[in-house]
């Protein structure tokens, strides 16, 4: 993707399940994921975008209401943060007083309006595709694809962290297990 537009996204499933106070969604955490974070922690990170975003290519565009009661901002605020530290691409707006059992509930029309620019921008602003840089590390959260080799971890549940060297043709676990093939 040439750019990632994530919306009062829920970056750390854990987290989320752990400050589900009204419960409104362990309910379908537990199916999905079988278990809760504090049976299995792995298989929480497994799915949450935060253990990966070391692996971040592309500009990520970012927006939440502060007030969201359903998907806290601290889950995007946390993203972006973490995205900083590591020196990605990343922008955040925050909508100040937004957020009720809708995402965009309270929204005046002034936010509204930045919010679609914001939006927008993420679309007009990067024309050029991501580009594996040719040898590094990547985290591999179940399973991982790319343009030049895939893996697939023994467990959906597990994280990991390869070596990769593109022009040897070599991909190797740092550490982890799964199964590594060149496509």
């Amino acid at each position: 993707f040439v750019s990632i537009t994530a919306n009062f996204g829920i970056s750390d499933y854990a987290d989320w399940y752990e400050r589900d106070a009204v419960g409104e969604f362990r309910d379908e955490l537990n199916p999905w994921v079988g278990c809760s974070p504090e049976q299995n922690r792995m298989a929480y990170a497994s799915r949450s975008g935060i253990t990966t975003v070391d692996n971040l290519l592309s500009p990520v565009y970012m927006a939440h209401g502060e007030l969201d009661p359903r998907v806290p901002v601290s889950q995007s605020r946390v993203y972006y943060e973490k995205a900083l530290s590591l020196g990605k691409t990343a922008h955040y707006l925050e909508l100040a007083g937004v957020g009720d059992r809708s995402h965009l509930g309270k929204i005046t029309d002034k936010q509204s309006a930045s919010f679609a620019a914001f939006c927008d921008r993420a679309l007009v602003d990067h024309q050029a595709p991501p580009v594996l840089p040719q040898s590094g590390e990547l985290v591999v959260a179940g399973y991982l694809v790319t343009k030049h080799f895939t893996v697939f971890l023994d467990s959906i549940d597990h994280v990991a962290r390869i070596r990769y060297d593109l022009d040897l043709r070599e991909v190797d676990f740092v550490d982890g297990a799964g199964v590594i093939s060149w496509r």
